[in-house]
């Protein structure tokens, strides 16, 4: 779903196959790609937690994998095959 945006192929190789080969004709097979982001856990708050008030608990959020850079990123530093 996230690479292709098309849900209703589902385990289904042929129609996958299929959709692919029809998406490279018209050049849309990627066009509503979305971005992936890793689940986390997630709780309730505990007994103790909610008495110590003072303490500030912090959850994780989801986030892209580790390493990929996002779409917009540009370096500061211009293009790094220019020469100079």
């Amino acid at each position: 779903m996230l690479l292709t945006g098309q849900t209703d192929n589902g385990m289904n190789r042929a129609a996958w196959s299929g959709w692919y080969d029809e998406a490279l004709g018209n050049g849309t097979a990627f066009v509503r790609q979305q971005s992936y982001l890793y689940p986390t856990y997630s709780r309730d708050k505990l007994w103790w937690e909610r008495v110590a008030f003072w303490i500030d608990l912090q959850f994780e959020t989801p986030q892209s994998p580790a390493g990929l850079e996002p779409a917009g990123k540009r370096s500061t530093y211009g293009d790094a095959n220019a020469d100079g």
